[in-house]
């Protein structure tokens, strides 16, 4: 006895057309019901009551608002003079703080490598800066004046020496001061006990060339400061416990060529 066979249902599914997507049915967002509601009505009703006191505080002046200011870092400029070039002041509340208008004017006082200003609980307001290191000072009419590797000068503080020599530029360019000052960094970096000894440095006019004077005075060093680490300097402390008593008093020691020394 034969069956019937069943056919199968050969009707091809309609294909959506281009431009209209197929939605699928997502489920309805269940609300928390019962306990769980109660506890998140509490939690809402008490953050609105603890945000109210807060925003009033904050627009009185109560908290996050500059109460104190620091400076750390600092040695020859001022507290009061960075504070002043960085337009910070108490009083300033949070969003009024200029943080980094107030880097970004730091960074332009000469001398000045690196700022930071933060922001501390309890309403302190710290500033911290890096000072550049002096490698030759000077004397203007506005006080003793310190420079830098990079050429620029800073104001020196009284009370803060500097072990370094003095620098009599003679009105010498901005170019042949940068000079100057490369090669005295590249000196203190590589023959520290050398540059310990410098008492004076007079430049010879814009070629680089200047003479240095003896911490004793009975010495005067020839060296050509365009050329930094092309010297004789690496030999001169023992050439001086060697021979210095054999020289005449201010003798000229010429170190412009690398490798020898001319004592004249």
């Amino acid at each position: 006895m034969m069956m019937p066979s069943r056919k199968k249902n050969r009707r091809r599914k309609p294909v959506p057309r281009r431009g209209t997507k197929l939605l699928r049915s997502l489920p309805r967002p269940r609300l928390p019901r019962g306990r769980t509601a109660g506890l998140l009505a509490a939690t809402l009703v008490l953050g609105a009551l603890a945000a109210w006191p807060l925003s009033r505080a904050y627009r009185n002046g109560t908290i996050l608002t500059v109460a104190r200011l620091e400076v750390a870092g600092n040695r020859h400029w001022s507290s009061s003079r960075l504070l002043e070039q960085a337009d910070l002041e108490i009083g300033l509340r949070g969003h009024e703080i200029p943080f980094r208008a107030a880097r970004k004017a730091l960074l332009m006082l000469p001398g000045i490598e690196s700022a930071t200003v933060r922001y501390l609980p309890g309403g302190t307001l710290r500033v911290s800066v890096r000072e550049a290191d002096v490698v030759a000072v000077r004397r203007m009419s506005a006080g003793w004046r310190g420079l830098t590797s990079e050429g620029a000068w800073m104001p020196l503080a009284a009370h803060v020496p500097e072990d370094v020599p003095v620098l009599e530029d003679r009105n010498l360019s901005q170019g042949a001061i940068d000079r100057v000052a490369v090669w005295l960094a590249d000196v203190r970096a590589r023959h520290p006990e050398v540059f310990a000894g410098f008492s004076q440095l007079l430049p010879r006019g814009e070629s680089g060339e200047a003479d240095i004077y003896w911490r004793d005075g009975r010495v005067r060093l020839r060296v050509d400061c365009a050329a930094p680490g092309r010297n004789s300097l690496g030999y001169l402390i023992e050439l001086m416990r060697r021979e210095q008593a054999g020289w005449a008093e201010g003798a000229t020691v010429d170190l412009r060529v690398e490798g020898y020394a001319y004592v004249l």
